[in-house]
């Protein structure tokens, strides 16, 4: 029994454990600001709903900061930019149309799976536009027009990288000049992984094939917000099983503190207007101090977040607690089942 006690401690470890070198504090303060910013201007104009897209087109353009020059951190948030801005279109235009919602989600999620063969920036690309087109699909179609929604995470996006990148740049011109450092051609990284052993090849087709499964879920429920299912599918999903056990609780325990502190500074502290983007900021914060040194920490942050942009526009939290809870247990039971179904390739025997 002990090597089981062993793994069970390994996997609350991972998911408890908080890695204090990896805490940033400045980059978080910029983000937060800027997300606090926007989404108190939107609700300044009276437009509560363009408060969602264009918060998290900030947020989630603030987790693409690097330690990089100031060029390439430009560069880096551009591209995440664009593609986040590609996945809230696309989630917005198949959001009512159920057929499409599956076909083209399964399709997208599975180009997003496999753009972790471009590097790290693919990857997390990858995650944030497959994120931002499951999260789409679950603003209500009456509150904001698929393009003007995709458009104002354009705008978002846009704003946090001036405010991050644009001071650094003005000091050190220079970096605009100097050359992207030397790779190799996206499509020759895409080719490198194109067969049917590749571990991303693999994990994009899997990735496809879950949200595909936690749609179809999601429709068979009626659960208000189940498009949380396949969005935790989104989050969770990796191309290999290290550290994925402990993934899996981070995300359950994240969530359902995320859930737990909304409902309580929500209802309970009956915050109004101006509070829910105060409430944006410090999640903010959160998810970008802690992104790479608690996923447990972080999607509380993002959680808390979410929250509270869909409470601005009228979703009553606390009765969609439970429903948003229960979306992740099931989402999540889906990401552990993927890979059983279809494993990732196994390694190969040495000297072979």
């Amino acid at each position: 029994m002990r090597p089981v006690w062993r793994r069970v401690h390994e996997i609350i470890w991972g998911a408890a454990h908080v890695e204090r070198g990896s805490i940033t504090w400045r980059p978080p303060l910029r983000a937060a600001i800027v997300a606090t910013t926007v989404c108190g201007v939107a609700i300044a104009v009276g437009d509560d709903p363009l408060a969602i897209p264009i918060t998290i087109g900030a947020v989630f353009t603030g987790l693409a900061d690097t330690v990089e020059s100031a060029a390439q951190r430009m560069r880096s948030m551009l591209w995440v930019t664009l593609w986040i801005t590609v996945g809230g279109l696309i989630g917005g235009l198949i959001s009512s149309h159920p057929v499409a919602h599956v076909l083209v989600l399964a399709l997208f999620g599975a180009a997003c799976g496999f753009a972790g063969s471009l590097g790290r920036l693919g990857g997390l690309a990858g995650v944030l536009s497959l994120v931002m087109a499951t999260l789409a699909t679950g603003v209500p179609e009456s509150a904001v027009s698929a393009v003007q929604f995709a458009l104002l995470v354009l705008v978002g996006g846009l704003i946090q990288t001036a405010v991050t990148v644009v001071p650094d740049l003005i000091r050190r011109r220079w970096e605009l000049l100097a050359p992207p450092p030397a790779k190799e051609s996206a499509a020759v990284r895409l080719r490198a992984h194109l067969h049917p052993d590749d571990p991303l090849f693999r994990h994009g087709i899997r990735l496809g094939s879950a949200l595909v499964v936690g749609v179809i879920a999601a429709f068979l429920t009626g659960w208000p917000h189940a498009y949380w299912i396949p969005l935790t599918i989104a989050w969770l999903s990796k191309p290999n099983a290290e550290g994925f056990a402990s993934r899996i609780l981070a995300r359950l325990l994240g969530t359902f503190a995320g859930i737990a502190a909304s409902v309580l500074v929500i209802d309970v502290l009956g915050l109004q207007r101006f509070g829910f983007a105060m409430l944006v900021g410090v999640g903010t914060y959160v998810s970008v101090a802690f992104l790479a040194a608690n996923y447990a920490i972080a999607v509380m942050g993002i959680t808390a977040i979410v929250m509270a942009l869909f409470t601005l526009i009228g979703d009553p939290v606390g009765e969609t607690a439970l429903a948003r809870a229960a979306a992740t247990v099931i989402g999540s039971l889906i990401v552990v089942i993927a890979p059983l179904v279809y494993p990732p390739p196994r390694p190969a025997a040495p000297g072979a």
